[in-house]
């Protein structure tokens, strides 16, 4: 979101919150396609020889037609269409959650998650206006990036390692919200002093740099 706002382009941001803003998407994609692939290896750990043939992924089709109706909302300018999305991304990711508390609905939790964050990321994308071509294609390119790293790195590993591996992701998560808080600090240092809610974003900035550094360290 900081290398999204109106007017941006590579040429008005600058260098500091562009490695900031870049890093925190880069690491937060690594945890997110690595944190999937690694749930999925950890289910696969309970299948038994016999187990019957899973079809989960046939849930992922009316969320892509879903996505599919958003994405043509906002490109053909619907204000509600962002909202509709990020209410879907919402529900799916709620779904995940109450699907992962239990074995039996665990894989059916883990497409949903995907289904949810991709809707969430998209819809995010597409909500964009008057931002420079190449902002798109940093961020695109850094979230396939960080996504392809996460998928390699989450493939290698043994399953004896996988604790190991889930505590790396959370620290990237940590540098990711450290990172976001200064940039996003950094990008609006010039409004704060006559923005009437700048003590909220400044609370919000100082809550995300604690706390992500909490979890780095902890």
């Amino acid at each position: 979101v900081e290398l999204g706002h109106p007017g941006m382009t590579l040429a008005t941001v600058s260098t500091p919150v562009l490695v900031l803003a870049t890093t925190a998407v880069g690491l937060a994609s690594v945890n997110i396609a690595g944190g999937f692939n690694i749930t999925r290896k950890m289910l696969d750990m309970f299948r038994r020889p016999g187990d019957p043939e899973e079809y989960n992924w046939i849930l992922l089709i009316p969320a892509g037609i879903f996505l599919g109706g958003v994405a043509s909302g906002q490109a053909a300018g619907y204000a509600g269409a962002q909202v509709v999305g990020y209410l879907a991304a919402s529900a799916y990711c709620i779904m995940s959650i109450n699907g992962l508390s239990t074995q039996q609905t665990a894989r059916q939790g883990l497409t949903f998650g995907v289904a949810g964050v991709t809707i969430g990321c998209v819809t995010t994308l597409m909500g964009f206006s008057g931002i420079g071509p190449e902002m798109y294609k940093i961020m695109i390119g850094t979230m396939l990036g960080g996504g392809l790293v996460g998928l390699m790195g989450s493939s290698v590993i043994e399953l004896t390692e996988l604790p190991q591996m889930v505590a790396l992701f959370h620290s990237f998560v940590g540098v990711a919200a450290t990172t976001i808080s200064i940039a996003s600090y950094l990008n609006g240092v010039g409004h704060y002093n006559h923005d009437p809610t700048a003590v909220i974003h400044k609370i919000a900035i100082y809550l995300g740099t604690a706390l992500g550094g909490l979890t780095l360290t902890g």
